[in-house]
């Protein structure tokens, strides 16, 4: 009867020793998982440059849901959405009541410019007039961005389409005039 019980609890024992040794097995496994990730992890920081780190763009709200991030601006008010709020249009993005000022309005060009990275100020000055004539007098403009790639300069052109409404053509080329813009 005792070899019985002996060979149990020997039987047992080893069991036990054998989930024992799975255990910390599983213990090293996830512990290199976990050190490899951070390891990663810490490669990424760490190869920003400073100069990199304090440009990286804050993360901008929703301005319907403020806890959730925005995923662009309305190319109407530039006020910041989340996706739920947004509506796609023709590769541009709108907020709800702006989308159907977009399509309801009678858009014509106003101007169509070229910018580069050395040369960025016509582009700089629309963008301050858009904002201008939205914010004091309610009426939109909206910018058509297209980037284009020359391999042979390692350069990137940047062109612009403004659009105004038809009824405002008159008043943005009078208010263009008199802020000094191209045109």
């Amino acid at each position: 009867m005792t070899d019985k019980y002996f060979t149990l609890i020997l039987v047992v024992l080893v069991l036990a020793i054998v989930i024992l040794i799975a255990l910390v097995g599983l213990m090293i496994f996830f512990f290199f998982k976990f050190q490899k990730q951070q390891s990663l992890t810490n490669n990424v920081q760490t190869n920003v440059t400073p100069i990199a780190k304090k440009s990286l763009p804050e993360t901008r709200m929703c301005s319907v849901h403020p806890d959730l991030a925005a995923a662009t601006s309305c190319a109407v008010c530039d006020e910041y959405f989340c996706s739920n709020c947004l509506r796609q249009h023709e590769n541009l993005y709108f907020c709800s009541p702006h989308l159907h000022l977009f399509l309801e309005g009678q858009w014509k060009e106003y101007d169509s410019i070229q910018t580069s990275a050395s040369d960025p100020e016509n582009g700089v000055r629309y963008y301050e007039l858009k904002r201008k004539l939205w914010r004091d007098q309610n009426i939109p403009m909206v910018i058509l961005t297209h980037y284009k790639i020359d391999v042979d300069t390692d350069t990137i052109n940047t062109f612009l389409k403004v659009l105004v409404r038809e009824n405002d053509m008159k008043y943005v080329k009078k208010e263009s005039a008199h802020e000094g813009r191209i045109h």
